[in-house]
C-alpha cells in the first residue's frame, strides 16, 4: 500500500496584511514545516510534495530543510538529495481526448538498477547508514524521546513543485508529480500546522476502505442562514488532510480542468462532484486543527523597552523623531531620542535579541550624535530580516514640560514611514510625573514602548 502526501502552499496570503504566514514561526519553527513535519513522523507515507508559488520555491526548500533537519535527515538516494525540484524528477505528459485523461510519465533515471551502498558516518555517531536508490527502501536517522538514535526505514521523499494560478491547478500539478504505483494520497493545506498524527491515522484508515475521507469539525457559533436560525448539530466543518484513490482524483481534476470548473472549495468538493460518496468517508478531525488565514490566528510575540534622558544644556530635544522645542536639551551620546531607544529596545527584546546598548554601545565614536531614526532603521532591517511582522507600537511618554499633545500626529506619521505600519495601529500617550521625582523635577524626560509582532 503506497501513500503519497500532496502539501498545498501556493497561496499569496492575501488576508495577511503582506504577511507570508507559511514562513511564520510557532516555537521556533515555520507554518509550513509544521504542515510537513507530522507525515514525515508518521510512518507509511512514502513521499511529501510540497505545491508552492514558483517565485517563493528555493526559500520554502531552504527553510523546511532547515527546520525539519534535526527531526526528519533527508535520506540520500543514488541520484542525488531526496528534496528535489522539478527539474530533478520525472516528467509527466497529459493527453486528453474525448474528456478522457491519461498520464504518460517520463523517467530520467534511464531504468537501470539502482545502486546500493552503505557508509559508515563519522565516529561520533556510532551508527552506519544506508545509501539507496530504491525508494522503498529508504533510511534515516530519527532521535528517539531518550536521545538514543533509532534507525527509521520509511522516511518519505520530500519534493518540490511549482504551484498554478488556482488552487484547482496547483493541486492537479502535483498529482502529476506523484510516483508510479501510488494507491492513495492524501492532500493537506500548508498553512495547518496543528495535525497530529490521530488525524492522519483515521483519515488513512478511511480511505484504505473506503476509497475517500475526510476529517471533519463540529461547528460552535450559532449559524444563520438568509437571517434564519439553522440548527449547528447539522454542519461540520471540513479539515485537512483529506485523502483519496490517487487514479479516481487524478481523473477528476483532469476532468475539472477540461470542463472548466473551478468553483470547488476544496478537494472533497472536487472528488464528490464526479464520484458521489456517502457519509462513510467523513472521519473526526480535531478542532485544534485549524487553518492559518489571519494575523490573530497566529500566536504574537510580545517586548518592553524603556528609556530615559537626563536633561542638560541646550534648546531641544528629539522624541519620536520630532523635535520639541525647549529651553534645555538632553545628555546623550547620540541625539538622546528616548522614545525611540524605548522602542529599538521593545522590538529587539520581542526577538530575544540584544538591546541597543550592546548593538549601538556608547562606546563608538560612530554613533556620536547619530540620528536615532537611522538607528530605527537598523532594527527595523533586523525585525525583517528575522520574518517578522510587526502589529502595533505602544509609547507611553514621560515629561513633565512642555507638553507634547499637539505634536503626537506628528510623532505617530514619522514611526509609520520608518516602520511601514499604519497610524491607527501606534499608539503614543504623555504624561507628567505629577512632579515628583527626577522626571517631575523637570530633569528628565522618560518613556516605555510596547509592541507585539508575528514571527
Amino acid at each position: 500500500m503506497k501513500i503519497s502526501v500532496i502539501i498545498a502552499a501556493g497561496g499569496s496570503s492575501s488576508r495577511m496584511h503582506g504577511f507570508d504566514k507559511l514562513k511564520a514561526k510557532i516555537d521556533g519553527k515555520s507554518v509550513l514545516t509544521r504542515a510537513v513535519l507530522p507525515f514525515a513522523e508518521y510512518g507509511g507515507i512514502s513521499e511529501i510534495i510540497i505545491s508552492a508559488r514558483e517565485d517563493a520555491l528555493p526559500e520554502f526548500e531552504a527553510l523546511v530543510r532547515a527546520e525539519a533537519a534535526n527531526y526528519i535527515p533527508y535520506p540520500q538516494t543514488a541520484h542525488g538529495a531526496a528534496m528535489k525540484s522539478d527539474a530533478d524528477n520525472d516528467r509527466n505528459t497529459v493527453h486528453r481526448a474525448n474528456g478522457a485523461v491519461s498520464i504518460e510519465r517520463i523517467s530520467k533515471s534511464g531504468g537501470g538498477v539502482s545502486e546500493l551502498r552503505s557508509e559508515a558516518l563519522k565516529p561520533e555517531d556510532g551508527i552506519s547508514k544506508l545509501k539507496t536508490g530504491v525508494p522503498e527502501l529508504r533510511s534515516g536517522i530519527l532521535k528517539s524521546g531518550g536521545g538514543v538514535p533509532k534507525l527509521k526505514t520509511d522516511v518519505p521523499e520530500i519534493r518540490f513543485t511549482s504551484a498554478g494560478a488556482t488552487r484547482t491547478e496547483s493541486v492537479y500539478n502535483a498529482l502529476l508529480k506523484v510516483s508510479p504505483g501510488t494507491d492513495f494520497v492524501l492532500i493537506h493545506d500548508g498553512a495547518r500546522p496543528f495535525l497530529t498524527s490521530a488525524v492522519i491515522r483515521r483519515v488513512t484508515e478511511t480511505v484504505k476502505k473506503f476509497g475517500a475521507a475526510v476529517p471533519v469539525a463540529p461547528v460552535t457559533d450559532s449559524v444563520l442562514i438568509n437571517g434564519m436560525p439553522y440548527p449547528r448539530e447539522l454542519l461540520r466543518c471540513a479539515q485537512t488532510p483529506q485523502a483519496f484513490d490517487f487514479a479516481k482524483l487524478t481523473e477528476a481534476y483532469g476532468r475539472a480542468l477540461a470542463d472548466g470548473t473551478d468553483e470547488f472549495s476544496d478537494d472533497y468538493s472536487l472528488y464528490a462532484h464526479f464520484f458521489p460518496c456517502g457519509a462513510e468517508t467523513i472521519t473526526a478531525g480535531d478542532p485544534e486543527n485549524k487553518k492559518i488565514t489571519y494575523p490573530s490566528d497566529l500566536p504574537s510575540v510580545h517586548g518592553v523597552g524603556y528609556d530615559i534622558h537626563a536633561f542638560g544644556s541646550g534648546n531641544g530635544f528629539p522624541l519620536a523623531g520630532v523635535t520639541v522645542r525647549h529651553n534645555r536639551g538632553v545628555i546623550a551620546h547620540s541625539d538622546g531620542d528616548a522614545a525611540i531607544h524605548a522602542l529599538m529596545d521593545a522590538l529587539l527584546s520581542a526577538l530575544g535579541k540584544d538591546d541597543i546598548g550592546k548593538l549601538f554601545p556608547d562606546s563608538d565614536p560612530a554613533f556620536k550624535g547619530i540620528n536615532s531614526i537611522e538607528l530605527l532603521k537598523r532594527v527595523i532591517d533586523i525585525v525583517n530580516s528575522e520574518n517578522a511582522k510587526l502589529l502595533n507600537i505602544s509609547l507611553s511618554i514621560l515629561l513633565e514640560a512642555p507638553k507634547i499633545a499637539p505634536l503626537i500626529p506628528s510623532m505617530k506619521k514619522v514611526l509609520s514611514e520608518v516602520t511601514g505600519l499604519p497610524t491607527d495601529r501606534i499608539g503614543i500617550s504623555a504624561t507628567t510625573n505629577e512632579k515628583t521625582a527626577l522626571i517631575g523635577n523637570g530633569e528628565a524626560v522618560a518613556c516605555f514602548a510596547s509592541v507585539s509582532l508575528l514571527r
